[in-house]
């Protein structure tokens, strides 16, 4: 299931079983998205965070598959891939507002600041700065439950979501 837990970063074991925030903010449902292609979940399962301050996060353990400045891809040590896309419509601001922190390629744990965002840039440009989490394998039903609750204030690297088959 993927249910919201308690605050704390979980250790390497348990960060096979959990996704932890990327960012603080208030969780949103893809369907609120303005973007269709998120907003229908043309793209994969998941859930926004609307955040305003601080780095993204890796929400697991595992190998930087993409790292494109507005959008991030992970493959978790459980094999579980994720796709983080800050902002919608960033991809035009050509990753000006973004500051990779590690490479694609690399090995990181779960908490690990893995973009550095200037939020105000992209506010300034007129776009809108969620984050979105996404896990593209699954563009239908996903295996296990989700049971997120929206609108939900969360902290960066606070477990938002385990993961039972």
């Amino acid at each position: 299931m993927f249910g919201l837990k308690k605050k704390g970063v979980p250790n390497q074991e348990q960060s096979t079983k959990y996704l932890v925030a990327p960012v603080s903010g208030m969780v949103l449902p893809l369907t609120e998205l303005a973007d269709p292609v998120f907003a229908q979940g043309m793209l994969g399962q998941g859930f926004a965070i609307q955040a305003l301050t601080g780095s993204v996060n890796a929400p697991l353990s595992g190998e930087i598959t993409v790292m494109d400045g507005h959008a991030v891809g992970l493959k978790g040590v459980n094999g579980l891939e994720v796709l983080i896309h800050i902002g919608l419509d960033t991809v035009a601001l050509a990753g000006r507002p973004f500051t990779a922190l590690v490479e694609q390629g690399a090995h990181v744990q779960v908490g690990q600041p893995i973009v550095a965002v200037d939020w105000s840039a992209i506010q300034a440009a007129g776009y809108d700065p969620v984050t979105i989490v996404l896990l593209p394998t699954y563009a239908g039903d996903l295996p296990f439950k989700v049971n997120l609750v929206n609108h939900q204030r969360v902290e960066t690297s606070e477990p938002i979501a385990d993961i039972e088959s």
